[in-house]
């Protein structure tokens, strides 16, 4: 807690989607988006990657923390 994620580990959300993530809990607020037909927090950020212009360099920093995790 209090510590900020990496920019491409994290999704965007507007004040009254955030403050009900923390009213709910992030799994539960997760599980209510799908219910609703909405995206996995994993898609939502996998579709920001494939968008940025900083799309190499934050694959290139995912692939070496995965490898460095193995």
């Amino acid at each position: 807690m209090g510590q900020k994620p990496d920019d491409w580990n994290a999704v965007s959300l507007c004040a009254f989607h955030h403050n009900e993530q923390h009213v709910l809990g992030e799994g539960s607020f997760w599980s209510f988006v799908k219910s609703l037909g909405g995206q996995t927090p994993e898609a939502l950020i996998a579709e920001f990657i494939k968008a940025s212009p900083k799309r190499r360099e934050i694959e290139e920093v995912m692939r070496e923390r995965s490898s460095a995790e193995r």
